[in-house]
């Protein structure tokens, strides 16, 4: 929204474009999310300490599924952007090696916001939330009009590397 709002409709069509292939690709940790939550939501009230075991190897496992993926969207994204859309799409291409950065953290928040989202805490997390927005919406103020659409890429950098910092604090309290 914002690159529409501060660079136009021909930059958010380029942005738009890259970042449909993480968007994609987004469904992957959310399910694999869903599939290591059940076990470890057992533990909740039991055994705190295999818990913090069991959510540090899924926080694992997310991490070293997500680097192919990441590594094809930030070694091929010429070639993926190239090949996707044209020749005339082809200056998306360092956004989408960028956010193949993004998505390693996409994984790894995808734990943390399922066990939040479910939580009986949901709403003491609600400020939370609404600071790590924050954050996300003054980076892009910040580097959209700077540094444009790669701006915009390592917005989405900075704002989930700070979920990922606030995710894991509140799970972790």
């Amino acid at each position: 929204i914002l690159v529409g709002l501060l660079k136009g409709a021909y930059f958010t069509g380029l942005y738009g474009s890259a970042f449909k292939f993480v968007e994609a690709m987004i469904l992957i940790p959310q399910s694999l999310a869903l599939a290591l939550f059940p076990l470890s939501s057992r533990l909740f009230v039991d055994d705190k300490e295999r818990l913090k075991k069991i959510y540090k190897k899924g926080l694992g496992v997310l991490l070293l599924f997500s680097l192919p993926f990441a590594l094809v969207l930030i070694f091929f994204s010429k070639w993926i952007v190239g090949f996707a859309y044209g020749v005339n799409y082809l200056t998306a291409a360092p956004v989408l090696s960028l956010l193949g950065l993004a998505l390693i953290l996409f994984f790894l928040n995808a734990l943390p916001g399922n066990i939040i989202q479910n939580s009986p805490k949901f709403k003491q997390f609600l400020p939370w939330a609404s600071l790590n927005f924050a954050i996300a919406l003054v980076l892009c103020l910040i580097l959209v009009p700077k540094y444009s659409i790669i701006g915009a890429a390592w917005a989405v950098v900075g704002g989930e590397l700070a979920g990922l910092i606030i995710n894991n604090w509140f799970v972790f309290k």
